[in-house]
């Protein structure tokens, strides 16, 4: 449409609006029978938002489970083939509506049973 304003999208940290103070991404890579720590605890105050993440096993058919780095699990247990990928978690496209929204000050943890696991995460930290 001739004319037509691009939509901008403002996000703002007043009036009880959170504010996305980073956007970036972490690599995954998880030892097999292990619960690692891929985004470390943001702080007081700030919260870890998961918009994106993929995931491939190897070395042999296992489970994988995402969660907070105080043990809440946000995913259940998913079962996964050797050489096969955790169920998609593509990118969200809207910054408000994120996979997780992890609990305040807490980083984000992958166990893994039976396999290991390599991929990336795509996150923002928040504060609120």
């Amino acid at each position: 449409m001739a004319g037509a304003m691009p939509v901008e999208h403002t996000i703002r940290g007043t009036d009880g609006h959170p504010s996305i103070g980073t956007y970036t991404s972490a690599v995954v890579n998880c030892a097999a029978g292990a619960t690692t720590a891929v985004i470390a605890a943001p702080g007081a105050g700030k919260q870890i938002w998961i918009y994106g993440l993929k995931g491939a096993a190897d070395t042999a058919a296992g489970i994988v489970t995402i969660e907070d780095s105080g043990g809440t699990d946000y995913s259940g247990a998913m079962a996964v083939s050797d050489e096969g990928h955790i169920p998609a978690h593509n990118l969200s496209g809207l910054w408000d509506m994120p996979h997780y929204k992890l609990a305040t000050n807490k980083g984000l943890s992958i166990t893994t049973v039976g396999c290991t696991l390599t991929g990336s995460v795509q996150y923002a930290t928040v504060t609120l």
